[in-house]
């Protein structure tokens, strides 16, 4: 027999999917110009934005759009279509939420964006600019990771509120400010996410980056040196770094983790770790770190994107973050 009450809080858990142009434009087999055509004849209510201005149209969205194109088969003009929807939409209270930040697309994933529109948080598009040609970077996922070893560029639009940054005097792209983000997206709207709120959580966030390095020595040696990590720890402005075999930067990490997580009876807020999937050891690796979070539900595993590409020059680095 069914469980209605779990099926209910299912039901409430989901998250609104949201769709791009291209793939509404698929899914209605009608072209984005009439799309924006009836968009800006009203006829279409609050299709989220980005700041870059990347529409997003929710499943009601679409709903009013068959509505649109039914009306229109069946003779009726823009007008009266227009007066048939204000009646009929009459009673619907379209609430808003007061903007409080910006947040550059870099810091989010596709599956936050609904969240964020829908908690009045802009999101800051990004273009991504590699050989003279631009891409969202929400669709970095469609270009060969190698090319994003070669120079690209990072282009920001311009919003309208100051976006989340990095805390003063602080230069070293980790992800702990990811970790921050989607902690603040499981607490909102009870939080005010802003500047100083990232600024007073990082004080709080310890951060690790590890890759592969190749080491020079003698022959001799060859064949004890092989497998090197390059391991560094952030916390509060201090760093500490090691290079040493897998085995013993598993070792380490372990103690490190557990260390941290101690002060709060091993139940961190949130972990975020960046890989890349196909990198080397990095099944293993992954195993290592879920093994050692004890509340799953705060670990977030997540690929290894172009800005940290970018900042760390490879793409077989590890990133990782734990906020207390």
């Amino acid at each position: 027999m069914k469980n209605y009450k779990t099926e209910i809080k299912k039901d409430l858990e989901k998250k609104p999917v949201l769709y791009k142009m291209n793939e509404i434009s698929k899914k209605l087999n009608v072209t984005p110009r009439t799309i924006r055509y009836y968009e800006s004849e009203g006829l279409l209510k609050n299709v989220k934005r980005s700041i870059g201005y990347t529409r997003y149209f929710t499943d009601n969205d679409i709903l009013r759009l068959k509505e649109v194109l039914s009306l229109k088969k069946s003779g009726h003009k823009i007008a009266e279509i227009k007066d048939l929807l204000s009646k009929k939409y009459a009673k619907v209270h379209e609430g808003s939420i007061k903007v409080q930040c910006s947040i550059d697309a870099t810091l989010i994933e596709e599956k936050d964006i609904s969240q964020c529109l829908n908690l009045g948080i802009e999101i800051n598009d990004i273009d991504l600019v590699i050989n003279n040609a631009s891409l969202n970077y929400m669709d970095w996922r469609d270009v060969h990771d190698k090319e994003f070893l070669k120079p690209f560029k990072i282009k920001s639009k311009k919003s309208t509120t100051p976006p989340i940054a990095l805390p003063a005097n602080t230069s070293w792209l980790g992800n702990g400010i990811r970790s921050i983000i989607i902690d603040a997206l499981h607490r909102m709207p009870s939080i005010a996410l802003n500047q100083s709120y990232i600024n007073e959580q990082y004080l709080n966030t310890t951060e690790w980056v590890f890759f592969p390095v190749n080491i020079q020595y003698s022959a001799t040696f060859s064949a004890s040196l092989k497998g090197f990590y390059y391991l560094e720890k952030r916390h509060q402005g201090t760093s500490e770094s090691h290079v040493l075999p897998l085995e013993s930067l598993l070792l380490l990490l372990e103690k490190q983790l557990r260390h941290v997580s101690s002060s709060v009876n091993g139940l961190l807020k949130q972990v975020t770790f960046h890989k890349n999937p196909d990198a080397k050891h990095s099944d293993r690796i992954s195993r290592c770190v879920e093994s050692l979070v004890l509340n799953k539900d705060r670990l977030a595993i997540e690929d290894l994107s172009p800005i940290y590409m970018q900042s760390l020059g490879s793409n077989n680095a590890y990133l990782l973050s734990a906020l207390t």
